[in-house]
């Protein structure tokens, strides 16, 4: 299913997807403190994580505005061990990630998400 003009379709991410979830990644990391790293990381480090998650079972879904134009991307999995400077005791554990979304140039990221008419291609 294609979306139409003005649309975003959701659907599993593949290893296509892997160079936008990379920009958006990146782009979180220099301006936000939602990921508590302080450099970039290689499309070499997101395909890995991409295979991982798949292998966990653990989905990685992609906000796709057409022709493989990735507008943001959300997954979930354990929180313990991600980064070292903020691992939590044993017994807790957190099975949520950030959602990240590329923001149109000069829009803040809740008014671009706010704006986002998002079409799912789940059959549920």
């Amino acid at each position: 299913m294609s979306a139409q003009a003005g649309e975003i379709t959701i659907r599993q991410a593949c290893i296509d997807d892997v160079p936008g979830i990379l920009r958006i990644y990146n782009e979180v990391i220099a301006s936000s403190t939602a990921i508590y790293i302080d450099n970039p990381v290689t499309l070499d480090n997101r395909e890995a994580w991409l295979r991982e998650q798949q292998k966990r079972g653990y989905p990685v879904l992609v906000a796709d505005q057409g022709s493989g134009d990735i507008a943001g991307f959300c997954s979930f999995g354990d929180w313990r061990g991600a980064w070292p400077a903020i691992a939590l005791p044993s017994s807790t554990r957190c099975t949520s990630g950030p959602i990240a979304a590329a923001p149109a140039s000069g829009e803040s990221w809740s008014r671009q998400s706010s704006r986002t008419r998002l079409r799912s291609t789940s059959t549920s």
